[in-house]
């Protein structure tokens, strides 16, 4: 199968890589489309402490479950899903402090500018959402970086009708332009 691989700052390859094997706890998603974030761009152009070359970033993407471990037991159907990168553990100790983001033991999924990607159990039976009909997948690639506009807001204590002030135009600041006016914030 083809996928894209970082190979160092500047430098990304199409190369030829083996089909990813599933183990009990797994299952096998077709990518559908991959968002380009800005963590992507960031790696390209500088590099990134957590993607050492050579690997494979892309982590905002929609698919289909096309294969499924003996320990996965939910019958995704023919769906299209949008998918979690990462997800928390909820057990260590960061986690019951109610500070996830500093999970040490995050289940993760692989970079996903491939065909096909590993997902484990845990992601696929907590952060696993069937997008519906009516959305498009380039729309649902969204989900992540606006869960993260969505989490910012929530930490930030911001409720319905505050003022508020959002620096930068690009695609985040958008997204919490948008979230920010659906609580109805003067922004």
């Amino acid at each position: 199968m083809k996928a894209a691989i970082y190979k160092g700052i500047g430098k990304i390859e199409i190369d030829d890589i083996s089909k990813p094997i599933i183990q009990a706890d797994e299952g096998l998603v077709k990518i559908g489309m991959v968002g380009v974030c800005g963590t992507d761009i960031k790696t390209f152009n500088k590099g990134h402490h957590m993607f050492k070359p050579p690997c494979i970033l892309g982590h905002e993407f929609t698919g289909k479950i096309v294969e499924k471990g003996a320990s996965v037991d939910y019958d995704f159907g023919d769906a299209n899903y949008v998918i979690a990168p990462y997800i928390e553990c909820g057990k260590c100790e960061m986690c019951q402090k109610g500070v996830p983001e500093l999970c040490s033991k995050k289940h993760w999924v692989e970079g996903a500018f491939t065909e096909y990607v590993k997902v484990p159990l845990e992601i696929l039976k907590r952060a696993t959402l069937e997008i519906p009909d009516h959305v498009p997948e380039s729309t649902a690639t969204l989900t992540e970086p606006l869960a993260c506009a969505i989490h910012g807001i929530d930490k930030a204590r911001i409720i319905p009708e505050d003022r508020v002030l959002v620096v930068g135009s690009g695609p985040m600041g958008l997204l919490l332009g948008n979230a920010l006016k659906n609580l109805k914030c003067e922004t």
